[in-house]
Order: C-alpha cells, then structure tokens, then sequence
C-alpha cells in the first residue's frame, strides 16, 4: 500500500523523540482494518480473475467453482481461499455472533481449498494430469497440518482471551464470549473426530459439508447485520435515518435469489446451476462487504 502512517521509531516515541499520540494508533489501527477489508475483496477478484481467464482458454464453464481446483487455476483457488480463510479468522465481528461465524468461515474455507470435490466430468486432464490426479495421502497430510495448528491455536485462545488476567479480566470475558469460543471449539472436536475416525468418508463429503456450512455462514453474517441495525424494524430505516436497512434487504435477497436459483437449476433451466448459486452468494457478500467497509470508513 502506499498510505503510509507518519515516520515513528519502533518503540513508542518518534525519531525526534516526541511520544505516539492517540491520534497515531488510531490512523495505525484504521488503517490496517480498511486494509484487511479491502484485501479481502481484492482476493475474491483473484479467484475470480483465475476462473475467467481459465474460461477463456478452455472455451467452456465447469460445474462449479470448486471443480477449477483441478484446472491450471489451483493454485490461486487454494491460496485464495487459504488467504481469505486468514482474514475471516483475524478479523473481529462487532459482537461475539458475527465473530464466531467469521471465525468458522475462515476455518471451512481451509477445509474447501485442502478437500477437492470429486473430479467434474468436463474437466478435460490432457494438459492438467497433475491437477487431476491428488493422492489422498496430500489431502490427510494438508488437513492434519490445518487441525493441529487449529488446536494450538484454539488453545492460546483460551488462555489469553477466555482466561485473561489483570484486574479488568472480569469485564473483558462476557457469558456470550464464552458461548462463542466453545462453540467453536466442539466444532472443531466434532470435525477432528470425523476426520480421525471415518477418514475415507470426510474424504468424500468433507468438502461438500464445509462449502455449504461456509455459503450458511456469509448470509448469517448478513442477516447478524440487517438485525442489528437499530429498534426500527429490519426493513425500517437505519438509526440515522439517512438509508433503508440495507443489510436487512441483502439478506433477504440472498435468500431469494438462492431459493429461485436452486429451483431453476432442479428444473434445468439453465446448465451449471451450482457454479452460478455459489458465484451469486460471493458477489452478494462482496457487495455486503464493500459497501459496509465504505460506512465504517473512519470507524
């Protein structure tokens, strides 16, 4: 990025020797977290730029996105998804819902980009046999490495956020904070315990499972938003009276286009329906998430 905060030494005061100010953590604070939200949205466009162009050179569309795991777009499908799954996971919701789902979105993306979907019949392997051909013992290699540094991770969260100490330990850690860090910890149990115990299963459906506990989880967030905006009512105004509930009519147009998008795809009246359901849900969050990132710009 070329915005750059003012020239500081590295610890708390500045090459002239003048302490920090409040104002120099917050524009450090500010702008790392436009930076997150921006990178985001950034990293979607990538993926999105690997199918087209994959697009382009093949002639025709797969099924879905997840199917260009095995196209010359892999990498980017993996680090996309793996880079996406980072930022979800750091960055915090605005309350202790918003940020337990963050949290398991950042995980199941991992579990999207580690655990293939079965091989989609269009994809033609000629030219892309490595692509194609993904031992198993890769794909238990990559999540074993995601679960152990989940639990490492899970851990440290219990000790520094659940069991904080210092005086003001007390009014850090609410009931609700509580319930979402366990949440997400038997969660994580429940997925260790399938991975261990039926493995050639998780194998089969692990990335099925976690993709629409991901797609579930983005209109939660959505809808967590539109709920939150104010006494007024969902479809009412926002507390400053200056624009409709727009998270409200996102998440219900999320949930509309998704039921009309399913049905037209059962009927078949259009090919690649789930490729086109997964593409709508994304831009919508996208939109979501841009236009939120433009509200909160000097929050």
């Amino acid at each position: 990025m070329t915005d750059r905060t003012p020239s500081r030494g590295a610890g708390t005061t500045s090459g002239g020797g003048a302490p920090l100010t409040a104002d120099d953590y917050r524009t450090v604070v500010l702008r790392t977290f436009r930076y997150l939200r921006i990178g985001m949205v950034v990293l979607v466009g990538l993926l999105g730029a690997a199918v087209v162009l994959e697009v382009r050179s093949t002639g025709h569309w797969l099924d879905s996105l997840s199917a260009y795991y095995y196209t010359p777009a892999h990498s980017v499908f993996v680090a996309s998804l793996c880079a996406i799954g980072v930022c979800l996971i750091v960055y915090r919701g605005r309350d202790d819902l918003e940020d337990l789902v963050l949290n398991a979105c950042g995980f199941l993306a991992f579990v999207v980009a580690f655990v293939p979907t079965t091989i989609d019949t269009s994809v033609s392997c000629g030219n892309s046999a490595a692509f194609c051909t993904v031992p198993p013992a890769t794909i238990e290699a990559n999540v074993a490495a995601l679960l152990w540094v989940s639990a490492v991770s899970l851990a440290l969260g219990f000790l520094i956020s659940i069991r904080p100490s210092g005086a003001a330990a007390g009014s850090l850690v609410t009931p609700s904070t509580r319930i979402a860090f366990f949440s997400l910890l038997a969660g994580f149990v429940a997925l260790a315990i399938f991975f261990l115990g039926w493995r050639q299963q998780f194998l089969k459906v692990g990335h099925y499972g976690a993709a629409g506990l991901f797609f579930v989880g983005i209109v939660i967030v959505v809808w967590q938003n539109g709920r939150r905006l104010g006494s007024d009512g969902w479809l009412g105004p926002r507390m400053t009276s200056q624009f409709v509930n727009r998270y409200a009519v996102g998440f219900y147009v999320m949930i509309a286009s998704s039921v009309v998008l399913i049905i037209a795809a059962r009927l078949k009246l259009y090919p690649h329906g789930l490729l086109w359901l997964e593409t709508s849900l994304i831009l919508q969050f996208a939109f979501f998430w841009v236009t939120q990132t433009i509200e909160q710009w000097n929050d």
